[in-house]
């Protein structure tokens, strides 16, 4: 019979009962695409009954199952998954999977392979940091198109054997709170990736290093892996302790291409670096990067679609100045501005909200506007309220103001 989407992480229940019950309901069903039970403590008797499901289900694309304890008992469930041809997204995160867990799922996934089931969409192996010792076993599977390896543990030695993976097919790659990856991790993937032996600019379109530390050593490799033909359309490097020389060597390679989105979040870039960086994406991520009104004027003066500006006191406390200078010309293509907790207040606020009221030409094409953060007075009587309904109604009702503090 027919089922929606089973959604049963907590506080809903799925103890052994549920399992039984459930797992019964879903081997012959042919609707149901999504199991989502993460959260809930598997016994080693509600494994074996998972895999038998798994065997016969041919319905099910997406699978989250187990906490933080599964641990080995995975290797039951992996049992059951490689005679799955099916599932295409599967969410391990944070399941304390160990490396004799991790080979086995490496061997089911071939084994899916060999009896013609697609490859992955999405693999997500995040907060397992037993994934080191398991990496080369999964070099003989085939590559998600989407992986996510966040907080692994993975360090310097293993871009290389990431690399080889990744090459494989792997479009979307999330490496956040890696920080030991460092720059001779990233090189190493970067080489491994052998940009250049096949398809134009190799398979990887985005990629999140967060909190990676690559620094400049890693946007020069970056750079590199630019010049080389790396086709990427999304790039995060925030907090990965990058400088205006990094921001340089980033800017050389991309000259005359543009991301459709950068983020630099959390990096020490100042205006220069901010200004160095103002052609090479679509979207811009600057937050919390020390930016100050030189590095908004060369921003205002391309064609970005969205702008994160997120924790730039700099730009509070020189609202009037940056305010008065902008002109109809500029931000002609924006239609996200975000910047929310830059010290404001009610002065900067009514200053922005009037300049972009009374300049319908400014900024045309604005769609959000988050000002949350700022210290705006929202209680009841306060003038902000009059100034959100003139700036919304001048510009036909098409924009969304975010600023009240609850």
């Amino acid at each position: 019979s027919a089922v929606s989407p089973l959604c049963l992480v907590p506080p809903k229940r799925f103890n052994e009962s549920d399992v039984e019950q459930i797992s019964g309901a879903l081997e012959g069903n042919e609707h149901c695409h999504e199991l989502l039970a993460s959260g809930h403590s598997l016994n080693e008797l509600s494994c074996q009954r998972l895999a038998r499901c798994l065997r016969l289900n041919k319905s099910l694309k997406t699978l989250s199952l187990g906490d933080s304890t599964l641990g080995d008992r995975a290797s039951i469930l992996f049992d059951g998954l490689a005679r799955n041809t099916s599932i295409t997204s599967l969410d391990l995160e944070h399941k304390g999977l160990t490396a004799d867990a991790l080979r086995r799922l490496a061997g089911a996934l071939s084994q899916r392979r060999d009896l013609g089931a697609p490859a992955m969409e999405c693999l997500r192996l995040s907060r397992n940091v037993r994934i080191v010792d398991a990496l080369e076993a999964l070099l003989s599977t085939a590559a998600p198109k989407q992986l996510l390896l966040c907080e692994c543990g993975l360090n310097a030695r293993h871009g290389d054997a990431l690399g080889r993976w990744c090459a494989g097919g792997v479009e979307e790659l999330d490496l956040r709170g890696n920080s030991s990856f460092a720059s001779e991790g990233l090189e190493g993937f970067l080489a491994a990736l052998e940009l250049g032996t096949g398809p134009r600019g190799g398979y990887l379109r985005r990629l999140r290093l967060t909190g990676c530390s690559v620094g400049d050593d890693g946007a020069e490799a970056l750079a590199k892996a630019f010049r080389l033909g790396l086709d990427l359309e999304e790039l995060s490097l925030e907090a990965c302790e990058v400088t205006i020389a990094g921001c340089e060597v980033l800017a050389r390679a991309l000259a005359g291409s543009r991301l459709s989105r950068l983020s630099m979040r959390a990096n020490d870039l100042g205006d220069d670096g901010c200004r160095a960086l103002a052609a090479c994406s679509e979207g811009l991520d600057m937050s919390a990067t020390d930016m100050g009104p030189r590095g908004l004027e060369a921003l205002a003066r391309q064609p970005l679609t969205s702008v994160e500006l997120f924790n730039c006191p700099k730009l509070g406390m020189s609202v009037g100045e940056w305010c008065s200078a902008m002109s109809s010309a500029d931000w002609q293509e924006l239609r996200h501005f975000d910047m929310s907790c830059c010290g404001l207040g009610n002065e900067g606020f009514r200053t922005l909200c009037c300049k972009l009221t009374e300049n319908p030409d400014l900024m045309p094409k604005l769609e959000t506007l988050c000002l949350g953060g700022n210290d705006v007075d929202d209680s009841e009587e306060a003038a902000s309220h009059a100034i959100d309904e003139k700036l919304v109604e001048s510009r036909g009702g098409r924009l969304r103001l975010i600023w009240r503090n609850g």
